[in-house]
C-alpha cells in the first residue's frame, strides 16, 4: 500500500527552474518515494500534469515529452484510477467539507484506498480530513 499520494503541483515544481528551492525539494521528495515505493499518483494527476508541463507551463515539453514523463510517472510510483466511487466520494467531500470538486478528488482517491497522507500545495497544511492528512512540501 502507499504512504503518500503526491498532487500534480508538486510534479510540476520538479521541472520549475524558475523556483529553484522548490525544484530542489520537488526532486528530493519525488526521488525518496520513488526509492521507498511508498508514493502514488492518480489518473487526474497524471491528466493534469501532462496539461501543465505541455500547454501552461513557462518551459513548455512539447506533448511527445509530456506524455514521456507521465509514463515515467506511472512506472515510478502506483497508480490510482478516478472511479465513479471516487466522484461520488468527492461529491460529498465537496458537500461536507467545502472543497473545491477536482480538490476533492485528490482526497477521495486518498480516502478510498487508504493513503493517509497528500504532498500538494492546494490544502491548509496539516490539515486532517477523515484520516487524510495534507503536507505542503515547500512550506517554510
Amino acid at each position: 500500500m502507499s504512504a503518500a499520494l503526491i498532487d500534480t503541483n508538486v510534479l510540476v515544481y520538479a521541472h520549475d527552474a524558475d523556483a529553484p528551492q522548490k525544484q530542489a525539494r520537488a526532486i528530493a521528495l519525488v526521488r525518496e518515494l520513488a526509492t521507498t515505493g511508498e508514493g502514488a499518483v492518480c489518473v487526474q494527476v497524471l491528466g493534469e500534469y501532462v496539461n501543465v508541463v505541455a500547454r501552461k507551463f513557462r518551459h513548455r515539453l512539447d506533448m511527445s515529452e509530456a506524455l514521456d514523463q507521465a509514463r515515467a510517472l506511472t512506472a515510478l510510483f502506483t497508480v490510482h484510477d478516478t472511479t465513479p466511487e471516487v466522484v461520488l466520494e468527492a461529491g460529498r467531500g465537496v458537500e461536507r467539507h467545502g472543497f473545491a470538486f477536482y480538490d476533492a478528488q485528490i482526497w477521495a482517491v486518498a480516502r478510498l484506498n487508504g493513503i493517509s497522507l497528500v504532498y500538494t500545495e492546494e490544502f491548509t497544511h496539516g490539515r486532517e480530513v477523515e484520516g487524510v492528512r495534507f503536507e505542503n512540501p515547500f512550506r517554510t
